[in-house]
């Protein structure tokens, strides 16, 4: 029985229909998708806490002739994924979290989008708990990072944990550590795991009737 489910953030709780660099090409900004993909290809060092982003994205936004602060840069662009944010899907998680099941993040973010999402999108208060790659120091896709997981819930034997992440390479390592995993490959997906939400709500409240 599924008594822990872990959500990843970026392409399943926020799921935006483009990103934010090419708002800002469409601006102006002609450089700002390569300079910002180049910035999140290699921006490991943030996500695992060992660099502030607002240092070093700086010479992506001076490639790009962004003038303004980098924090600036970000804030605009979380404002802009707030609006992608899933209400339905965290409307569902707030019925798990009822129905007895714990509901977690699983997600590779700096210290400064963890801000946001737990503060700004009060990700802190609809959920259980979180598990960040720059708290953990490792990412989703190194053994490390689930070995840091799994030491800090508590399951029974005959108790499942299940992943719900965008990245197969994600799911396959947390299937190491005897995670379940639920790959969501398109927005159908989601309507499929909306759908599983719904019967683990209705089996729990049913068995304590």
């Amino acid at each position: 029985m599924i008594s822990i489910i872990l959500f990843d953030v970026d392409g399943v709780l926020i799921r935006p229909t483009e990103y934010y660099s090419r708002i800002l090409s469409r601006k102006g900004f002609i450089e700002a998708p390569t300079q910002i993909d180049a910035f999140y290809k290699t921006d490991m060092p943030c996500t695992v806490g060992k660099e502030d982003p607002l240092i070093r994205i700086r010479e992506y936004l001076d490639n790009m002739l962004w003038e303004k602060s980098a924090q600036e840069y970000f804030d605009e662009q979380f404002a802009f994924e707030k609006q992608f944010v899933d209400n339905e899907l965290l409307d569902g998680i707030s019925r798990l979290r009822s129905s007895g099941i714990q509901c977690y993040l699983a997600t590779d973010q700096n210290h400064y989008r963890k801000k946001f999402l737990l503060e700004d999108l009060a990700f802190a208060k609809k959920f259980d708990g979180w598990f960040v790659s720059a708290d953990l120091g490792y990412r989703k896709i190194n053994n490390e990072y689930w070995q840091n997981v799994k030491s800090q819930y508590q399951v029974n034997n005959n108790d499942e944990v299940l992943f719900v992440d965008d990245r197969i390479e994600n799911i396959k390592v947390a299937e190491q550590y005897g995670i379940t995993g639920f790959y969501i490959s398109s927005e159908a997906k989601i309507v499929d795991l909306n759908n599983l939400i719904n019967e683990l709500v209705v089996t729990r409240f049913t068995k304590g009737s």
